[in-house]
C-alpha cells in the first residue's frame, strides 16, 4: 500500500501534468486575423515606442505652463560672524548691538511674470500640437504593426497551403508508383517506369519537407510580428472569403489625405514649427515680473532689526541689443517651419502614390486569381488524362511527370495569386489608414 508521502507526490505530478496541458491548450486557441491584427497594436515594439514619445510630449507640455504659473520658494539661513559688534552710546547703559554674532532668516517668495504678448501661451500651444502630431505617430505606429501582423499572419496560411499542395503531389507520386509496380508485375512496363516514379516520390518528399520547414518560419516570423517568444504554438483561422473593394480610388485617395495618421501628424509638425517661429519673434519683446517676499528674523537683535519684512517689487526688463540673437533664432526657425510644410508636401503625395499603387494592385491580383484558376482546372484534368491513359498502356512516365509538375505549379501558382490578393488588400488598408475601404 503506497505511503502518503507517495501519494502526495503522484497528486503534485499529477496536478503539474494538468496545469502544463491547460496552458499548451490556452496557447494553441485558434486565433483570426483580426485578432492578431488587436495583439500587434497592442504590443508591437514600434507601438511601445511611440507610446513613450507621446508621455514625454505630455511632459513638454506640463513644462511649457509651468511658465504661466506663479512660482513660491522657501529659503532659509544661517550665518555665523566671528564677532558680535556693538556701540556704546551711554557709558551708564549696556553697548547697544549692531551686528549679532549669528543671524537666521527664513524667507517666502512668491513670483508671477505677466505674459505680455502671449509668448508663455504660444509656447503651451505648440507643445500640444507636438503632442498631437505623436498621437498620430502612434496611430501611424499601430497601423504599420496591423499590416506587419496582416502580412505574418497570411504568410502563415500560404505556407500551410504549400504544405497541402506537396502533400497532395506526394500522394499523387505514390499513387502513379503504385499503378507502375502493379503494371510492371503484370508485363506490360519496363523496370525503368518504377524507378522514374521512385525518384518522382523522392522529390515529392523533399518538396514536402522544404513546405513543412516553410511553416515553421512563417510561425516565428508571426510571433515576432506579435512581439511574443518565436517558440509560441501558431494555429490560425483562415478567413471564410475574399474581401471585395466597394470604394472608389478618389474616395479612398481623400480618405488617405484626411485621415492617413503621418499625413496628420506632418500638417501638426507644421502648426508647431509656426508657434515656435511666432515665439521667437516675440522674444526682443519687452517682459515683465513681479514678485512678493516675506521674511521672518526668529531671533531679531541688533540696531535697526525687525522680525518680519514683506516687500513687493516689479522687475521690468526691455531688451535694446543683444546682438542679433534674436534675428538669427527667428531666421532658423522660419527655415525649420518652410522644411515642415515641405515635409507635409511630401507626406500627402506619398500617400497618394501609395494608395493608387496599391489600389491598382488589389485590381491586377484579383484578375490574375480568375486566369490561375482556369489554369489549375486545366492542368487538373490534363493530369487525370495522363494518369488514365498510363493505365490504360498508352500514356508514358514522363507524359505523367509533365502533367503532375504542370499541376503542381498552377495550383502553386493559384495559392500566390489568393495570398497575393490579400496582401495588397491590406497595404490598400494601411495606405487608406482605415480597415474598412
Amino acid at each position: 500500500m503506497p505511503s502518503n508521502k507517495e501519494e502526495r507526490r503522484k497528486l503534485i505530478v499529477a496536478t503539474a501534468l494538468a496545469l502544463i496541458s491547460a496552458m499548451g491548450a490556452n496557447a494553441q486557441e485558434p486565433m483570426t486575423m483580426d485578432e492578431a491584427v488587436a495583439v500587434a497594436r497592442r504590443n508591437a515594439f514600434g507601438v511601445i515606442a511611440a507610446q513613450a514619445d507621446v508621455k514625454g510630449t505630455e511632459a513638454l507640455i506640463r513644462q511649457a505652463q509651468s511658465a504661466t504659473l506663479p512660482r513660491l520658494t522657501f529659503d532659509a539661513s544661517y550665518t555665523r560672524f566671528d564677532r558680535e559688534i556693538a556701540i556704546t552710546f551711554d557709558p551708564m547703559s549696556p553697548p547697544v548691538v549692531v551686528r549679532p554674532i549669528d543671524s537666521k532668516s527664513l524667507q517666502l517668495n512668491l513670483t508671477q511674470s505677466i505674459d505680455l504678448f502671449g509668448s508663455y501661451r504660444l509656447a503651451v500651444s505648440g507643445a500640444r500640437s507636438l503632442r498631437s502630431a505623436s498621437l498620430q505617430q502612434l496611430d501611424a505606429a499601430m497601423n504599420d504593426a496591423a499590416a506587419e501582423a496582416k502580412s505574418a499572419f497570411l504568410q502563415v496560411l500560404q505556407a500551410q497551403e504549400f504544405v497541402a499542395v506537396a502533400e497532395e503531389q506526394l500522394a499523387s507520386t505514390k499513387e502513379q508508383l503504385r499503378v507502375a509496380e502493379e503494371q510492371f508485375a503484370a508485363g506490360r512496363v519496363a523496370k525503368f517506369d518504377t524507378i522514374r516514379f521512385q525518384a518522382e516520390v523522392a522529390a515529392a518528399e523533399q518538396s514536402l519537407i522544404q513546405a513543412q520547414n516553410g511553416v515553421s518560419i512563417a510561425h516565428a516570423a508571426f510571433n515576432f510580428a506579435l512581439s511574443r517568444p518565436t517558440s509560441t504554438p501558431v494555429m490560425l483561422v483562415a478567413p471564410e472569403s475574399l474581401p471585395t473593394i466597394t470604394t472608389s480610388l478618389e474616395v479612398m485617395i481623400e480618405l488617405a489625405r484626411e485621415s492617413r495618421p503621418e499625413v496628420v501628424a506632418a500638417a501638426n509638425l507644421v502648426d508647431y514649427q509656426s508657434k515656435v517661429r511666432q515665439a521667437r519673434q516675440r522674444e526682443g519683446l519687452p517682459t515683465l515680473n513681479v514678485s512678493a517676499n516675506y521674511t521672518r528674523d526668529p531671533d531679531a537683535s541688533g540696531f535697526g532689526s525687525t522680525k518680519d519684512t514683506t516687500t513687493a517689487s516689479a522687475f521690468f526688463s526691455f531688451p535694446i541689443f543683444e546682438g542679433g540673437l534674436t534675428q538669427a533664432r527667428v531666421a532658423q526657425a522660419r527655415q525649420d517651419e518652410a522644411k515642415a510644410l515641405n515635409t507635409l508636401n511630401q507626406v500627402t503625395l506619398a500617400v497618394e502614390l501609395e494608395v493608387r499603387q496599391a489600389y491598382l494592385t488589389v485590381e491586377s491580383t484579383k484578375k490574375v486569381i480568375d486566369s490561375t484558376e482556369k489554369n489549375l482546372t486545366v492542368a487538373a484534368e490534363a493530369l487525370r488524362l495522363a494518369n488514365l491513359r498510363y493505365k490504360e498502356g498508352i500514356g508514358t512516365p514522363l507524359e505523367v511527370a509533365d502533367a503532375t509538375a504542370t499541376y503542381t505549379r498552377a495550383r502553386t501558382a493559384h495559392v500566390n495569386a489568393i495570398y497575393d490578393y490579400w496582401n495588397a488588400i491590406a497595404k490598400l488598408q494601411r495606405a487608406v489608414g482605415k480597415e474598412n475601404i
